[in-house]
């Protein structure tokens, strides 16, 4: 069973092999109860031709009263009739004549005992009967003929009238010999059907095997290479049939797969940053070595494949990480982490998850990346403790603060407004800054939208190329198809209108046969009668009768085979129609190559809907371009006011100089206290 269920060959044979079994059954079943009604009728009929020929030639005596006559006659059959056995009996059912001397009265169920016979006997006995009935006695077979004898009017002055039925004659015709031949010839006839449905089941599985299954093997290996990672298989095949199709569909569907994994692959290379993907199972699908290197761990992909995020990141397997909450979500996820490496060392990194999904829709995992902020952060610790420093050297400060006091008064004032125009400026910069950040993304999403629209637009290209191809390709195969079903269905009709003419030609030559072994019957009949003058022509009669059978045996043969031929042709018609269904198939998968080019336009209308977002994106681009102009503007207005200010402030500079020496000198501490903090800063 396991080989049939993996084998299609075995399933095409199994089937084959049914099928072909089936028909041939049911055709010897036909065939032997055809033969055996056949050979039956046959039987009975020569049985009861040489019954009623018996009956004739006793007839003639016995009606005449002659007892000696009779006796010779019933004498006579037993010598010329060596399977014949003829018993005359009363109206009582006693034997009065008989071929076999020792059955004279007896009663007929005494001489032979048989349920058929004994009905048939009786009921001849009460009414006038001429029939014949198939009786077994032992291991024999026998065709009793029953024949009534009425009390005719020419007979009452014998029998008087009282009697309806003065006795019956009954013949016993032995057809052992030929009801033997009929079954041996069953027997052999399914000998011979049997041996013929063994070749013909071999040949279709062998021309199976050796048309399609080989070559369906071929495919299959080569489709197995592609699955596990080789694309070297090219899928060729020299014919024009629907496998050799099915094999340039492969070679063209590898060959797209192969570009788009190479994209992606190069995609995946070129990743600079520590990148992992995980599947929906939230399990690893693939790591770059950037985040192996920053987590000290080894780089073997294939030791990662399946690990949990949480065993992989931290060495916990309950552990649910950013991965796996984008995943779950299905949105977008960030955040910051602290995480110790291979060798204990930690780490600050930040993280970006984002879920992706497949082209139906479904999700397929998500995509993260780290970014390493740790001497951002080393620095960022720098810079407070450089700020401790600065505030202690802030108190030594204070008492000279509180001598420029006085001095930076009016100062003070002018700085206010010095400050406030910086104020002024520093919002300014901002706004400018978060313009230029606008202007930076709309560039990338322009780029995105571009990269994506030429990557749309070279599909729809090799889409519709390859859609057109296969749309002609099957246009024209289907017209072929369809001329050549119609040829075949033209002929196969004119066969079976032939097949029909020569039945009706072998019909006619069978009423011919027929009238030719009547006419044979009636001379030999008629021979009897004219006695020794008529034996010669009995003689010619009997030749001419054989002859006759001769001819209905080998019309039968004839009339069997034109069956036969007859049959074929309304096989073959089937045939036909089947193959115009198939037709009709083809014209679906026409329909089914439109409807692919139908996806060719909607892949070209989401590359028209890439380029509207192009055009968004740059017209936010200029829109940001004149915001950061304007911004400009006013910084340089604000820088004129800053300048006309600070030029007031030179004078009173000079009034603070001699204060600005002692400041000098606690700032001048404050520096040797910081130690490295100025290098922090830079």
């Amino acid at each position: 069973m396991h080989l049939i269920a993996r084998s299609i060959n075995a399933k095409l044979s199994l089937v084959i092999a049914a099928i072909s079994l089936t028909a041939v059954a049911v055709i010897m079943a036909f065939e032997a109860a055809g033969t055996r009604d056949l050979v039956t009728t046959q039987i009975r009929h020569a049985a009861e031709t040489e019954a009623d020929l018996a009956y004739m030639g006793i007839e003639k005596p016995m009606i005449v009263g002659d007892n000696k006559g009779t006796i010779a006659e019933f004498q006579a059959i037993r010598s010329k009739f060596k399977d014949l056995s003829a018993h005359m009996t009363s109206y009582t059912g006693n034997v009065t004549y008989s071929t076999d001397e020792a059955a004279v009265r007896k009663d007929l169920a005494q001489v032979f005992a048989s349920p058929e016979l004994e009905g048939l006997h009786r009921r001849g006995l009460k009414e006038a009967v001429r029939e014949s009935v198939f009786v077994d006695k032992g291991d024999k077979k026998f065709l009793a003929r029953v024949i009534s004898v009425p009390n005719q009017v020419k007979c009452h002055h014998c029998h008087g009238d009282s009697e309806p039925i003065l006795g019956q004659m009954v013949l016993l015709s032995d057809v052992t010999a030929p009801m033997d031949a009929m079954r041996a010839q069953i027997v052999r006839s399914a000998g011979v059907g049997l041996a013929g449905l063994v070749c013909l089941i071999g040949v279709t599985v062998w021309a199976v095997g050796v048309l399609f299954i080989r070559r369906i093997k071929a495919l299959a290996g080569q489709t197995e290479q592609v699955a596990q990672g080789d694309y070297s298989p090219r899928f060729e095949d020299p014919r024009s049939d629907e496998l050799a199709v099915l094999a340039g569909d492969i070679s063209a569907m590898v060959a797209q797969l192969k570009d788009k994994l190479g994209f992606s692959e190069g995609v995946l290379a070129g990743i600079p940053t520590p990148c992992v993907i995980v599947g929906p199972d939230r399990g690893i699908v693939w790591v770059n070595r950037q985040m192996c290197e920053l987590l000290e761990k080894p780089y073997d992909l294939k030791l990662y494949q399946g690990m949990r995020t949480g065993v992989f990141f931290w060495n916990d397997v309950n552990r649910k990480t950013v991965s796996e909450v984008a995943i779950e979500t299905q949105t977008a996820q960030h955040g910051e982490r602290q995480v110790q490496t291979a060798s204990g060392r930690g780490i600050s990194i930040t993280v970006s998850s984002t879920p992706f999904f497949d082209m139906d829709g479904r999700l397929m995992g998500s995509i993260t990346f780290w970014n390493d902020i740790t001497p951002i952060r080393e620095q960022q610790r720098r810079i407070e403790a450089q700020n401790q420093v600065i505030a202690q050297a802030a108190q030594r400060a204070e008492a000279v603060a509180l001598h420029l006091a006085g001095t930076s008064g009016h100062l003070l004032d002018r700085i206010d407004e010095a400050s406030k125009g910086t104020e002024h400026q520093r919002h300014r910069i901002q706004e400018a800054a978060t313009a230029v950040e606008q202007m930076n993304a709309s560039v990338l999403e322009v780029a995105r939208n571009a990269s994506n629209a030429a990557r749309s637009a070279e599909s729809a290209r090799e889409n519709a190329q390859r859609g057109s191809g296969v749309a002609e390709e099957s246009i024209r195969a289907i017209m072929d198809v369809r001329e050549q079903t119609r040829a075949m269905a033209e002929s196969l009709h004119l066969l079976g209108g032939k097949a029909q003419d020569v039945g009706a030609i072998m019909n006619l030559i069978t009423d011919i046969a027929d009238q030719t072994n009547l006419l044979a019957l009636n001379a030999a009949i008629e021979a009897a009668r004219a006695g020794e003058a008529g034996r010669g022509f009995a003689v010619v009669a009997d030749e001419v009768r054989k002859l006759a059978e001769k001819t209905m045996a080998a019309t039968k043969d004839v009339h069997a085979a034109v069956s036969g031929i007859q049959e074929g042709a309304r096989r073959n018609i089937d045939l036909m129609d089947e193959a115009g269904t198939r037709v009709e198939k083809g014209a679906d998968l026409v329909k089914g190559a439109g409807e692919a080019l139908m996806g060719i336009v909607e892949v070209a209308a989401g590359t028209a809907d890439m380029v509207r977002a192009i055009a968004t994106a740059a017209e936010e681009q200029s829109a940001a371009s004149e915001e950061i102009n304007q911004t400009v503007v006013d910084v340089n207005a604000i820088a004129g006011q800053t300048a006309s200010t600070m030029t007031e402030l030179a004078g009173m500079s000079r009034e603070v100089a001699q204060v600005a020496s002692e400041l000098r000198e606690v700032i001048g501490s404050m520096s040797l206290e910081g130690g490295d903090a100025p290098k922090a800063l830079g």
